[in-house]
């Protein structure tokens, strides 16, 4: 996993205060430090500090860029679900009151239109003299 700066700020304020109790001696905290700035990958800091007390897991605050996992509401996520639920039989619903209507009175009882009578509603109607072809309004 690549290593963030906040990674390596982390890891040179422990290499730091290591160095100001007297655990490294002061061409190990150059050394760190050093290796520090151009580790690329956590694993690398990890291995930088993993022998000192406040090292990767010690007394370092948690890692300020990732956020904890949320956890899922449950009653969120059946309440979503029996939404949907109940929009699907609606539909389900709807689509058999059309065809039972269709099938006991016919398709322009029912409020269906027939082939003969289908016609886009952005159409201009010029048989009954409303287009513009007939001059009148739209």
């Amino acid at each position: 996993m690549w290593a963030s700066p906040a990674d390596r700020d982390r890891s040179i304020e422990v290499i730091k205060a290591s160095f100001a109790e007297g655990r490294l001696t002061g061409e190990e905290l150059d050394q760190r430090l050093g290796q520090a700035l151009v580790s690329r990958y956590f694993e690398e800091l990890m291995a930088l500090t993993a022998d000192l007390p406040a090292g990767p897991f010690g007394r370092l605050p948690a890692h300020r860029m990732t956020p904890p996992v949320p956890r899922k509401n449950r009653l969120a996520v059946v309440a979503l679900a029996v939404g949907w639920l109940l929009v699907l039989i609606g539909v389900g619903v709807a689509l058999l009151v059309r065809l039972f209507l269709v099938r006991l009175f016919g398709p322009e009882e029912a409020g269906m239109a027939g082939p003969r009578t289908v016609s886009p509603c952005w159409w201009p109607t010029v048989e009954a003299g409303r287009g513009p072809a007939a001059g009148g309004r739209r």
